[in-house]
This record gives C-alpha cells, sequence and structure tokens, in this order.
C-alpha cells in the first residue's frame, strides 16, 4: 500500500514542473501581441528574434550594435533620427560627448557599407544638420 505522502510528492513535482512551463506561455503569449518580431524597410527584412538582417535575397552579417541601430532605424522608419536620440536610446548615453558622435558616425558609416553599398536604391540617407533617415525616396 503508497503512503498518502508519497503520493503527495509526486502531486507536488509535477506541479513544479508543469509551472516555470504555464508562466512561459503566458509571458509570450502577451508578447506576441504586443511586439512585432519582424520589421521591414522595402527590401530590408530584419528578423529580432533569430537576429537575421536580410536585403532581398542576401543576408547581412551585423555587428550587435549595428543591429541595435538598425532596428531603431526601422521602428522610426520615414524619420529623422538625431544623434542626440541615437546616443539616448542606441547607445544609452546620458551625457552627449564629441567622441560619441565620432562613434555613431563611424558605425552609421559601417551600417550603410553593408545595407546599401551592393544596392543601387540607396535606404539611409544623412540629413545635414539633422540626423539620419531610412527612406527609399529621400533626396
Amino acid at each position: 500500500m503508497k503512503s498518502p505522502l508519497r503520493r503527495l510528492e509526486k502531486k507536488a513535482s509535477f506541479s513544479r514542473a508543469r509551472a516555470p512551463l504555464t508562466f512561459y506561455c503566458s509571458i509570450s503569449c502577451c508578447r506576441a501581441e504586443t511586439v512585432s518580431l519582424r520589421l521591414q524597410h522595402e527590401d530590408l527584412e530584419m528578423d529580432l528574434v533569430t537576429h537575421k538582417v536580410s536585403r532581398g535575397a542576401q543576408s547581412l552579417d551585423l555587428t550587435a550594435k549595428e543591429f541595435d541601430l538598425l532596428e531603431y532605424l526601422l521602428r522610426h522608419n520615414g524619420s529623422v533620427v538625431s544623434r542626440e536620440m541615437l546616443a539616448r536610446d542606441v547607445w544609452h548615453a546620458t551625457a552627449r560627448a564629441t567622441p560619441l558622435d565620432n562613434v555613431i558616425d563611424v558605425t552609421i558609416a559601417r551600417l550603410r557599407r553593408k545595407i546599401d553599398e551592393p544596392y543601387e536604391r540607396k535606404l539611409l540617407h544623412t540629413v545635414r544638420g539633422v540626423g539620419y533617415i531610412l527612406s527609399g525616396r529621400y533626396g
């Protein structure tokens, strides 16, 4: 005859094992409704889950910071993004300094080389004195 304590232990271990799964499912269900998992502008596509970026049929190899920068530009698609916005939201810098401007410019140049250089239609544009814009029809 099995003891009542043994049955209780089995029940407890089963409910503990199931709890994280239930918690994970409820979180992922909520996130799927509020967060877009793919960003796209013309033939440029970004998958936020797999961290893959492609333009047309070509897969692009981006650094983590280039990925974050492109994600920010895609989320502000068609709007001019200033260096101040990039410093605050992508680099998480509270006090902006001239050296950070250079880092932003270099990262933009590297990103532009990867997403625009091999293609006739340019997507990433500089708005002189203002910032940057991701648009196929600027200028």
